[in-house]
């Protein structure tokens, strides 16, 4: 790419077009990775590798919302 950007001035569409795919890729990938790093930072116990009460709290009503949408088991009772 590099070679034909010298010759021509200009970037294969194709090569172009495949780079940058792979670019929006790996920034997907970067950014997915610092999303789990900062949840595991701001909510697991260095030392017990357990999840504070504000995690546990999290965890638990994003199940009763999923179990409510999946409509198995209702909370109310």
């Amino acid at each position: 790419m590099a070679e034909k950007l010298a010759e021509t001035g200009m970037f294969p569409a194709t090569e172009y077009n495949d780079f940058m795919e792979a670019a929006a890729s790996f920034k997907e990938m970067v950014f997915k990775l610092q999303r789990k790093t900062l949840f595991q930072v701001a909510h697991i116990d260095d030392l017990t590798g357990a999840g504070d009460e504000m995690a546990m709290r999290n965890y638990i009503e994003a199940e009763r919302e999923r179990v409510k949408r999946k409509d198995v088991y209702s909370w109310d009772g």
